[in-house]
């Protein structure tokens, strides 16, 4: 199985650019109250099970990393994509799969089915896409079209705890949203 990131980077996006739009619109579905500017920016993925991402504005002072984003998933405002899972599947039973990553490279992958390692090492490759889009968004501008708090902040983290970026000590500073 092949599956191409850059393609999903492109509808990812969309998906974020549509959700900045429509925030001024609706009641915020993420934790804190609806009229606070957002401290901080998650996007949280699911490659495991369903393939999705979900972006949550979290308005809460200085709360923001107990996970409580997941209390806020939203299926109508979801980004799914199924192939993720059939891909990470395919991965975890051993099976050879084919990841094109964003820059064009190419990665042939064979976990053992008995690799501990296999769950994390999957995980990072949609993590490190997602940091990457997020960090290019913040140097672009899209997420001061937000109302954010002077030391708003960004994170990517995986449902399962299995990638969490930047590190909770350090988050405040190096997932920084420029503004």
């Amino acid at each position: 199985m092949k599956l191409d990131l850059s393609k999903d980077k492109r509808k990812i996006l969309k998906y974020i650019n549509q959700r900045i739009k429509d925030y001024p619109v609706y009641v915020n579905c993420g934790p804190g109250e609806d009229s606070d500017p957002i401290q901080a920016v998650i996007l949280g993925y699911y490659a495991a099970q369903g393939g999705y991402i979900y972006l949550v504005f979290d308005t809460r002072p200085g709360k923001n990393l107990d996970g409580n984003w997941t209390l806020h998933i939203d299926e109508p405002t979801m980004c799914h994509f199924p192939k993720w899972t059939e891909f990470y599947d395919k991965a975890c039973e051993g099976k050879p799969v084919t990841l094109v990553l964003v820059d064009g490279s190419v990665k042939r992958l064979k976990y053992l089915d008995d690799d501990s390692k296999t769950e994390e090492g999957l995980n990072e490759f949609f993590g490190d896409m997602l940091r990457d889009l997020m960090r290019e968004l913040s140097s672009d501008g899209t997420f001061a079209k937000l109302p954010l708090k002077k030391d708003a902040f960004m994170v990517v983290e995986e449902f399962d705890g299995y990638y969490f970026w930047p590190e909770p000590r350090v988050c405040k500073t190096q997932g920084r949203i420029r503004q």
